[in-house]
């Protein structure tokens, strides 16, 4: 996870890790009161939230939209809902900033959403 980003330059205030896929209230109320804190005390000004799911060892070039489509809205807690729309800006901003192998489907997505604005 925070080794993919210090890979590419991004410079991570903060990086937790171990943290179980379904983490209790009492783990959750102590990252966000962490987070806040760090906020509070200007160690950061925006606050990304970065949210790691493995996915097997599939090739990238074997992933598919409907597969990252799928991921998005697994990921994403149940009371909320994200379009279809937002969930292909996400890929596309994804594969533009940090995961060029992703590029070639974020074309295609970026060419299927220009159709469907014409039509």
């Amino acid at each position: 996870g925070a080794d993919f980003f210090k890979a590419r330059g991004i410079n991570l205030a903060y990086e937790l890790r171990n943290l179980s896929d379904q983490p209790s209230f009492d783990e959750v109320r102590k990252i966000v009161g962490m987070a806040t804190t760090m906020y509070q005390n200007e160690v950061f000004d925006e606050l990304y939230l970065v949210i790691l799911k493995y996915l097997n060892t599939v090739r990238i070039e074997n992933i598919s939209h409907s597969e990252l489509l799928n991921l998005i809205e697994n990921t994403i807690p149940e009371d909320r809902e994200i379009n279809t729309f937002v969930k292909n800006k996400i890929i596309i901003g994804f594969a533009n900033n940090y995961f060029p192998e992703l590029q070639v489907l974020a074309n295609e997505i970026k060419s299927d959403m220009a159709s469907s604005l014409k039509q």
